[in-house]
């Protein structure tokens, strides 16, 4: 094959070593295994081309790669399966430390392949490439580069950076040690724990994020997002879903046009929904959510400092509950719509409504001398300012 010019005697150590077994029938499918191990060559990073699946695995102490090559095809005898089986075969060679391993022989859809590895645990660098079939890899040091033509994408225990592609399956991350930038063409993504910055991002599927310890930006054409915790600023975009983010160590800024969005905190906030309930809870700094269809239930928490913030809702209410020593500015306003009034129902006397002769109801007054303004506004519904409990 070219670019292989040092291959055959490798091939031959190979087959010395390891062999392929006879073909054997196994459940209606005829299977055939072919085993195999690099020479004693060091090994610092590791190239996989191959169709099918493939599962890696690293191994402390090790210094070779070894593994094995299962084919299964249907067929109605050994003898008509093997010109099918034995044109595959797994072809390795080390250039300068970079080892390559290949699945090479005719193309079809009619073969089933599964490609097995175990691995020197310290390579610095893995990189993954099947046209076809999931990718599971795990217990390894270094970064990790996979791409799919489809299937599912299984990570765990990654040291470094972890960068996946699949054109079309799920994602499943354990322990990634570094940042991490994922997509797949539709499915649903589940991450653990991420080290780093991370980036994902499915053309029809849910996300799933339980911590990243750095800046988070998710995106889905359509499903819902749910993030436990994010150490840095958190992206959410959504086609059609519910945005969840229980905390925050940043900016949250989150989109949706079909579906309710809901914070458990952050530092400056942006919401957009088309149609759903926004509910922010812990959020501080300028505050914006819009919906244009549903309610926005927003809780102030102790100690926290405001800076300018608008929410606007339509057809639907607006409750903000604010502590008793808040210093701030309120601006409220109601809109009438359909002939029906809205209200301003206030637990502070400082910011009471009253009626205009056109079709608002307004109310102005600073809480603890005044401070930053907090401006609402309802098209349709009415807006409750009440004051925080202490827990």
């Amino acid at each position: 094959m070219r670019g292989y010019w040092c291959l055959a005697p490798l091939l031959v150590a190979t087959q010395l070593a390891a062999g392929t077994e006879a073909i054997v029938a196994e459940g209606g499918l005829w299977k055939q295994v072919s085993a195999f191990r690099s020479s004693g060559e060091a090994i610092t990073r590791l190239q996989i081309t191959a169709r099918g699946r493939v599962r890696v695995r690293g191994e402390r102490g090790m210094n070779r790669v070894s593994g094995m090559l299962t084919k299964r095809v249907k067929a109605p005898s050994a003898a008509a399966a093997k010109p099918r089986l034995e044109p595959i075969q797994v072809t390795l060679q080390n250039q300068g430390g970079l080892l390559m391993v290949e699945v090479s022989g005719p193309d079809s859809d009619a073969l089933d392949l599964t490609l097995e590895l175990t691995v020197p645990r310290h390579l610095k660098q893995t990189s993954i490439q099947t046209r076809w079939g999931g990718v599971d890899a795990t217990d390894l040091d270094g970064a990790i580069f996979v791409e799919s033509g489809g299937g599912t994408v299984r990570l765990d225990a990654i040291g470094q950076d972890a960068v996946a592609r699949t054109a079309g399956g799920e994602m499943r991350l354990g322990r990634i040690g570094g940042a991490v930038n994922c997509a797949t063409g539709g499915g649903t993504i589940r991450a653990d724990m991420i080290g780093g910055n991370a980036e994902f991002s499915t053309g029809g599927g849910e996300i799933w994020v339980r911590e990243a310890r750095g800046t988070l930006r998710a995106t889905t054409a359509g499903g819902s997002i749910h993030v436990e915790s994010a150490a840095g600023e958190v992206v959410a975009n959504s086609g059609g879903g519910v945005i969840e983010v229980a905390k925050a160590g940043g900016a949250v800024v989150a989109t949706t046009i079909g579906g309710s969005i809901e914070l458990g905190g952050g530092k400056d906030v942006q919401c957009e929904t088309s149609a759903g309930t926004i509910r922010l809870r812990g959020a501080e700094g300028a505050l914006r959510a819009s919906t244009a269809s549903g309610m926005i239930l927003a809780e102030i928490p102790l100690g926290a400092v405001l800076s300018y913030s608008v929410l606007a809702a339509s057809r639907g209410d607006i409750i903000v509950y604010l502590p008793s020593d808040l210093a701030v500015t309120v601006r409220a306003r109601t809109e009438a719509a359909e002939g029906v009034w809205g209200r301003i129902i206030s637990e502070f006397d400082e910011v009471q409504g009253h009626r205009d002769r056109r079709r608002f109801v307004r109310a102005e007054g600073r809480l603890n001398g005044g401070g930053p303004v907090l401006e609402l506004a309802v098209t349709g519904g009415n807006i409750h300012l009440r004051r925080l409990k202490p827990e």
